[in-house]
């Protein structure tokens, strides 16, 4: 599920059909393992929503790092394009920009005790739900391109659309699911 749209993107080709139903499972699959964030094992099935909070403070504030690293650093002539074809104002700069601001957020969430892993398991966890997210935006992104729309939505003025403001939540969400899954059981 999770490595399927990502390939897509190394793709050259466009098969509509597919992208119309991944669509409905690249939406709906990840919102509906927000459960086994919300409700983990380890808790015995009691609500917990820490782990489903780190998720999305390290996304969100590695949105908001790679954004300011990349306007800051990776626009222009200078700048390092991350993918051109898909998205032509992501950087590298912004890039590494949103992951020192991903770990820093890890950071603060591992001393505050959100994030309950051990050092080893907050940083995996940390660059796993950022990388998810990278790709997440650029899957989006394709998606986007594909259908010839500039926005995903016009409920948010500016931000792009609904879609837009959870892109990269829904790559993060599986893969957060499969890494609670292996570390807890």
């Amino acid at each position: 599920m999770v490595l399927l749209p990502i390939i897509n993107l190394y793709s050259r080709s466009y098969n509509g059909i597919g992208n119309a139903f991944a669509s409905l499972v690249y939406i709906a699959l990840p919102f509906a393992l927000l459960n086994f964030l919300a409700f983990p094992r380890y808790y015995n099935g009691v609500y917990n929503g820490w782990t489903t909070a780190a998720l999305f403070i390290i996304l969100w504030s590695s949105d908001v790092g790679a954004y300011c690293f990349g306007t800051m650093f990776g626009q222009g002539d200078h700048g390092h394009k991350l993918f051109p074809s898909i998205s032509p104002k992501k950087s590298w700069e912004g890039i590494i920009g949103g992951a020192v601001t991903a770990g820093i957020a890890a950071a603060i969430l591992g001393v505050t005790g959100v994030l309950h892993f051990s050092i080893l398991g907050d940083v995996t966890f940390t660059f796993l739900i950022f990388a998810a997210g990278v790709y997440g935006d650029l899957v989006e992104s394709q998606l986007k391109r594909n259908f010839g729309v500039k926005d995903a939505g016009t409920i948010m003025p500016g931000h792009g659309g609904m879609l837009d403001r959870f892109d990269s939540a829904l790559l993060a969400f599986p893969v957060a699911v499969i890494f609670n899954l292996i570390l807890w059981g």
